[in-house]
């Protein structure tokens, strides 16, 4: 049984990019469970202070072939990283460890989640950026994000108080779920209610077109109806 304050989270990512910095912030605040990385641990800043497991020869052979190797001579890039992604996500998967939810990127998500989802533990997708606009009671403040999370302290509360922010989804986020999660630290901060001080917010899916080739006084055309399943 964890007894820590903070939700329990897990993060598999190939490539560090953004997601690095986003699990060293979760690390501190003893918030990360483990950070599966494709890269190896020698080229990630600080590893050593992270919960850490890598699958890296997947990566190591991409990235030599794209450095050293003429264009003729390998595969396009894009076979290469799907190739690389592919196994990266179904070892994740098959070395999945408990958490409360696992966050992984588009393309290298679906074997992991399955995973996942067989043991009861929650997916996040990468499919968001921002947190702006962000308002406490409905007065704007000056908090600035680290790396997606923010940090505040409120007054003594003898009721509710409300924090508010603008989180902008990604244009391919379609019927995508996302969750936010707020971590109260003590002294004093507790999660009341059922919803585990967190919201679960669905994007709409996406719209279906129907082509229909039509004929008008002997010339072709096109007929676009919408709301319905795709189709030639």
């Amino acid at each position: 049984m964890r007894t820590r304050p903070a939700p329990g989270c897990s993060i598999s990512a190939t490539n560090p990019c953004h997601l690095y910095p986003f699990a060293q912030e979760l690390a501190q605040q003893d918030a990360l469970d483990c950070y599966y990385s494709g890269y190896p641990a020698w080229k990630l800043p600080a590893a050593e202070k992270l919960p850490l497991a890598t699958h890296t020869w997947r990566t190591n052979i991409v990235y030599g072939l794209l450095k050293f190797a003429p264009a003729w001579a390998r595969p396009e890039p894009k076979r290469l990283f799907t190739w690389q992604d592919r196994g990266f996500d179904a070892w994740v998967g098959r070395h999945l460890a408990e958490c409360d939810f696992i966050h992984a990127m588009p393309g290298q998500a679906l074997g992991t989640f399955r995973a996942a989802r067989r043991r009861g533990i929650r997916t996040v997708l990468n499919h968001a950026t921002g947190l702006t606009d962000v308002k406490i009671d409905g007065v704007a403040t000056n908090l600035q994000p680290v790396n997606n999370v923010l940090t505040w302290v409120t007054p003594v509360l003898t009721g509710t108080s409300t924090l508010s922010y603008t989180v902008t989804t990604n244009s391919d986020a379609w019927a995508t779920t996302f969750t936010n999660a707020a971590t109260p630290e003590s002294p004093g901060g507790t999660c009341v209610g059922d919803n585990n001080c967190s919201t679960t917010d669905t994007t709409p899916t996406l719209p279906k077109l129907t082509l229909k080739k039509i004929v008008v006084n002997g010339k072709g055309g096109t007929a676009v109806s919408k709301d319905r399943p795709p189709s030639v």
